[in-house]
């Protein structure tokens, strides 16, 4: 029960957590719901079960490795794609858990989910300057989206008028990212000694 936005380069999530208080569940406990990459090449988004410390680090090291491919290959035609393992690992289906994620880089954004009913991956490709949201609130961030607000805004504005989001705000200019190199830089020939 979370929301993610995009809009106009930003990235926003809220904070509050769905904790288990052993009688009951609860919205009470503020976590993170966006993931930067340590080199600062990419935000992950989650929505849904949130990922375990060491499930994240093992998320941002194969979206590592499959950003740095589709950019070194990159054209219109070529998709971000993953196996049916990663998509796994990614959407928590392998643990039995949902999430549905975004994944954007300075240049691109895509939306990632397991589709229940049909058994695959979705990963549509998104425009990190449009408005793209996943969440508990969706109908609360396209009324809001229609109103004009950004995304830091209609994060505020569903935690004020829902008891599933809020307690705060996170959020990343992508805009500010690192990009992926396109090219493998050329090794130095050494020098040998005579």
């Amino acid at each position: 029960m979370s929301m993610v936005v995009i809009k106009d380069g930003i990235i926003a999530a809220d904070k509050q957590m769905l904790v288990n208080c052993g009688t009951r569940i609860e919205y009470r406990e503020v976590g993170n719901k966006l993931f930067i990459e340590d080199e600062k090449r990419f935000v992950v988004g989650v929505v849904g079960a949130d990922p375990h410390r060491a499930d994240m680090g093992l998320i941002k090291t194969l979206l590592t490795t499959r950003l740095t491919a589709f950019y070194l290959s990159y054209d219109e035609g070529n998709p971000l794609e993953f196996t049916d393992e990663e998509a796994m690992i990614l959407t928590g289906y392998a643990a039995g858990i949902s999430r549905r994620l975004y994944v954007a880089t300075a240049e691109h954004c895509w939306f990632i989910s397991w589709r229940t009913e049909e058994k695959d991956l979705e990963v549509r490709a998104e425009d990190i300057h449009r408005f793209n949201a996943t969440g508990s609130e969706i109908n609360f961030a396209n009324a809001y989206h229609k109103a004009g607000l950004g995304a830091i805004e209609i994060i505020h504005r569903i935690s004020k008028a829902t008891a599933t989001c809020g307690l705060g705000c996170d959020f990343y200019d992508l805009t500010t990212l690192k990009k992926f190199p396109r090219t493998v830089p050329a090794q130095k020939k050494s020098r040998t000694r005579k």
